[in-house]
């Protein structure tokens, strides 16, 4: 006869087997198969990319692009006095475009704004390959810009990286030159109430 003592055990034994294949199954669930996995527009470094430009409904426009050096220069609005950092920032941000999703059946043009998109992006990379995309309005919860490319299909992309870029259009990526200031002049009171003006350069 089976004492009381042993049936317990049993007993025990297989509901800490059922916990562990329960907590197993759900852990495998959790890293496995339920993983969204990261993706991504372009799968690019930003060194590839050698070329951006965005356009605005109201005809504005910025262009740059690198030099043989792989140096960027804006080239539109010309300007020589270029903020390298703030563009390889922008471009690294663009090469690190994240999509949230890509839209099978879309709403349409007018409740997402790209019936009258108001920016424009073309994208050169240095395999040749160019991109194109409009950018509508961004989504319901803010973190995202619905964008259709020029294949047809509509995503939705990280706002924060491609806002790096559209801002460009009001506030271009240039540096403003620190003025020099010219040399000061000091009144100087002589005998006979005679006043000198003397000049001391800036140093």
């Amino acid at each position: 006869m089976v004492k009381r003592g042993t049936w317990i055990l049993f007993a025990i034994l297989l509901i800490l087997i059922t916990v562990t294949l329960v907590v197993r199954n759900t852990d495998l669930g959790e890293t496995g198969d339920q993983t969204t996995p990261v993706e991504f527009l372009y799968d690019v470094e930003s060194a590839d990319i050698l070329y951006v430009e965005v356009n605005g409904a109201e005809g504005e426009t910025v262009h740059l692009s690198r030099d043989d050096l792989g140096s960027w220069q804006l080239i539109e609005p010309e300007n020589p006095l270029v903020d390298i950092t703030r563009i390889d920032t922008m471009a690294t941000k663009l090469s690190r475009l994240r999509v949230y999703s890509t839209l099978e059946d879309p709403p349409s043009d007018e409740d997402i704004g790209l019936d009258a998109p108001p920016f424009h992006v073309v994208i050169e990379f240095i395999d040749g390959t160019r991109s194109e995309f409009d950018v509508g309005d961004a989504n319901v919860i803010g973190n995202g810009y619905y964008i259709r490319l020029g294949t047809g299909l509509t995503k939705v992309v990280n706002k924060s990286n491609l806002d790096s870029l559209l801002e460009m259009l009001d506030l271009p990526p240039v540096i403003t030159p620190t003025p020099t200031l010219g040399p000061t002049t000091t009144p100087t009171v002589t005998s006979g109430s005679q006043v000198e003006m003397t000049s001391t350069p800036t140093p």
